[in-house]
């Protein structure tokens, strides 16, 4: 992994024991993933790594296969951040700035279903652009009772036809 801004590169190499974490490293890296901190710090957590790749924030290059498994293997990885970070900084501000954190999340995820919700709301009822989902279900029946309709005029038509 080469991380831009610091310009950090970190081999991780797996072995019977994990993966062993380098950082130097003399023989050629068989996947290469590059990006910022915050673009592979998405690709860990995503599910879907193509937006994180489409949008440019992580490149890979070599075996992507490769690549894609070390993915999976970081997206089930369970670290301890408080922890990692308590030993630079000390219990107190690791677990205050885990709290903060995790309230922050917390508030997003609230605020984002929240402005979902309200955009959706004034679309529908204040704009009148966006149809009623109640309107939305019976337009798709109609279109399929329509097609089904078309369909058996086309069949008939073409019975009276091969009759004619």
């Amino acid at each position: 992994m080469e991380i831009e801004g610091p310009a950090v590169r970190v081999y991780c190499l797996p072995g019977p024991e994990g993966i062993n974490l380098l950082t130097h490293y003399s023989a050629e890296a068989d996947t290469l993933l590059r990006g910022t901190p915050l673009g592979l710090l998405q690709l860990a957590l995503h599910t879907d790594s193509s937006a994180v790749l489409f949008k440019g924030a992580v490149t890979i290059q070599g075996d992507i296969e490769l690549g894609q498994r070390f993915k999976a293997i970081l997206s089930r990885l369970q670290i301890d951040w408080e922890e990692l970070l308590s030993r630079f900084s000390g219990d107190v501000f690791a677990h205050k700035l885990g709290f903060f954190v995790r309230e922050c999340q917390d508030w997003w995820r609230h605020s984002r279903g929240r402005l979902q919700h309200n955009a959706v709301e004034y679309l529908q009822q204040e704009l009148h652009s966006l149809p009623l989902r109640n309107q939305a279900e019976a337009f798709a029946t109609a279109v399929e009772t329509l097609r089904d309709d078309v369909a058996r005029l086309s069949a008939r038509i073409d019975h009276l036809y091969q009759q004619l």
